[in-house]
Formats: C-alpha cells, structure tokens, sequence
C-alpha cells in the first residue's frame, strides 16, 4: 500500500512537472512570434504575414489639425483648411525566424468602407487615392503607404449638409501574398 502512495505521488508530480514544462515552452515560443499590431503613431507591424486593417479617421483631431474642403478653383481654403490630406503609413514586416530565407513578397494596401458621418460615402464627395506605393516587401524591411484625401465640390445644399461638420473615415487593409 505504501508503494502505491509513493507510485502515485510521482506520477503526481512528473503530470505537474510536464505541465510546468510545457506552460513554459509556450510562453517562450509565444513571446517570439510576432502577431499583428497597429499603434498610433502611422507604424504597422506585420509579423505573421497576415492582412492588418487599419480605420483612418481625418477628423480626428488629435491626429489631424486641419479640416478637409473641397479641392476645386472655386474654393479658397482658409485659416486651419486645407485641400487634400495626406495620410501616410510605415509597414514592417517582422522578422520572423519560421521564415528565414524567405524572398521578398508582394504586398498590397486597399482602401475600402470610406464613410462619411457613418453613411457611405455620400454622393462619392470624398475620394482616397495610393501614392506611387510599393508593390514587394523583404523580410525584416520597413516600406511607406501614402494616400491622398480629397472632397470633391457638393452640387447642392443636400449633398453639403451630407458631409458638412461630420466625421470621415475610411479602412486601409495591407496585405502581403
């Protein structure tokens, strides 16, 4: 009977070892792979090659100082206005050790979902156009997005009371193949 209790006292204590172990293990190798990160600051990381989607909101004025008018002849911009905002990102695709010797890969970054006071973009006002942005990425690389805001002139007082004073965002998904 006392060998029984010793028996299963270390089988106890080799379940909880391992357990030990492995709990271990996991943290170590979780702490080296590199998930998807956004931060404030126009930074993206992408660690894992997956898509990032990131909502850019030109309102936001702890980002952005300026408000967006329409980019025509007719309008002067005035006092803290401006024509077209420029928005612009750093991806970095990660260094991973699982992809070692990996060339470089396409990546891509799509503008989608602009919305203007939470309607879609109504009577297409607002247009987002990419820079001359970069086409491959290599491991461990930084590359920068640029993209292009611009309000095009409301033909009415309906199509201005649709984006006067109202918030404009709009969803950049960055992708590599």
């Amino acid at each position: 009977m006392k060998n029984l209790k010793r028996r299963n006292v270390v089988l106890v204590l080799l379940v909880l070892f391992a357990l030990a172990v492995s709990g271990t293990t996991y943290a170590y190798w979780a702490s080296s792979v590199n998930g998807v990160q956004e931060t404030v600051n126009n930074e993206i990381n992408i660690g894992e090659g997956d898509a990032v989607t990131v909502n850019v909101d030109i309102t936001d004025t702890s980002t952005y100082t300026e408000s967006l008018v329409p980019n025509t002849p007719e309008v002067v911009a005035g006092a803290g206005e401006v024509k077209e905002i420029t928005v612009s990102y750093s991806v970095t695709w990660n260094n991973d050790a699982l992809l070692d010797g990996v060339a470089d890969q396409a990546i891509s970054a799509v503008v989608s979902n602009i919305q203007v006071g939470g309607v879609a973009n109504p009577y297409s006002l607002i247009t987002v156009t990419p820079g001359a942005n970069p086409t491959t990425i290599g491991m461990g690389d930084t590359v920068v997005f640029t993209f292009t805001v611009t309000m095009g002139e409301p033909a009415n007082v309906t199509e201005y009371n649709a984006v006067a004073n109202q918030a404009i965002t709009f969803d950049i998904t960055f992708d590599i193949a």
